[in-house]
Order: C-alpha cells, then sequence, then structure tokens
C-alpha cells in the first residue's frame, strides 16, 4: 500500500492524492489551498494535512489513525481515548461545546470552527493520503459537520460544500 504525498511548495493536488480519493473527491475545491471553507484551505486544515503526511511517512499507510487520534483528542479533553470517540461524536453543537468545556455558541460568530475544520481535514487526509478511511474517523467526521452545519447561517456556498463533502464521505 503506497501513500500519496504533496509537495508542499505546490499544495493539494489530483496527481499526489490517491486514485480513490481523486474519483470520488473531484470538486477542485478538494484541492484549494486558499479558500478558506474547502478543506486543506484554511489553517487548521492546511496543518492537519501536513501533520498526517508526516505521521504517515513515520508509520506506514497500514498504522492505526484512529488509535493515535483518539489518544491525542483524549489528551486534549482529559479523558480515556474510549470517551473521546464518544465526545468526538457528539453532532449537537451546544452539547458538544459543554461536554469539551466551551459556552455553547449562539450565533455564527460566536462559533469557532478550527476544531471541527481540523477534525474533517484529518478525515478527508486519511482518504487523500491513502485510498481509505476507517469506519472511527468517518464517525468523527461525519459528526464535525453537523456542528460545522448547525451554525452556517444563510451562507448557501458553505452549506453546499459541506453537503458535498457529507455525499462524498457517504459514497467512500
Amino acid at each position: 500500500m503506497s501513500v500519496y504525498v504533496d509537495d508542499p511548495a505546490v499544495g493539494p493536488a489530483r496527481e499526489t492524492s490517491h486514485p480513490d480519493f481523486v474519483a470520488t473527491c473531484d470538486a477542485p475545491w478538494y484541492y484549494d489551498d486558499e479558500d478558506e471553507r474547502a478543506p486543506f484551505g484554511n489553517p487548521e486544515g492546511r496543518t492537519a494535512l501536513r501533520a498526517l503526511e508526516r505521521w504517515y511517512a513515520d508509520n506506514g499507510p497500514a498504522a492505526d489513525l484512529a488509535a493515535a487520534t483518539l489518544g491525542e483528542w483524549g489528551e486534549r479533553l482529559g479523558c480515556p481515548k474510549q470517551e473521546a470517540l464518544t465526545v468526538l461524536r457528539i453532532a449537537d453543537l451546544g452539547r458538544f461545546s459543554v461536554v469539551t468545556g466551551r459556552d455553547a455558541p449562539t450565533s455564527v460568530e460566536e462559533y469557532d470552527p478550527a476544531d471541527d475544520q481540523a477534525l474533517l481535514a484529518h478525515a478527508l487526509g486519511q482518504f487523500k493520503i491513502t485510498g481509505r478511511m476507517q469506519p472511527q474517523i468517518r464517525m468523527i467526521a461525519m459528526a464535525a459537520l453537523d456542528r460545522l452545519e448547525a451554525l452556517t447561517g444563510p451562507d448557501v456556498e458553505w452549506r453546499d460544500l459541506l453537503e458535498q463533502i457529507r455525499s462524498d464521505l457517504t459514497v467512500h
């Protein structure tokens, strides 16, 4: 099994993505590293993708990303990794905020999407690099999508992008 890694000087590209990712995620914004709404176009998404590329280079394509991810998030949340999966799968934004020690946002302006953008990029990054996505990683990505969609407001373009990502994750 091979891993597909981007040239950092070029950014995300079809030519450096797993063929299964390219076949499923064919929208041009999957490869846009400047659109803040694109999975790898915001600082959290870019950082997550670069970290995943390094992680796979160090651990190999068959390594258990879900276990590593849940361990890391368990530390951040102050809970065992088994509980981290439960927390990261909470789709309700208010409940997620309270469980993770934040105030529940009441408007788009109060919502900081950084964690959810990073989680989404993490899942799509696994698919982009290896051509597969572990079930736990997919569940976390779907919950992150739910939370992002909860406060997108009237931005139809943002909502359409999130719906396309959900559709692509469901197909894979």
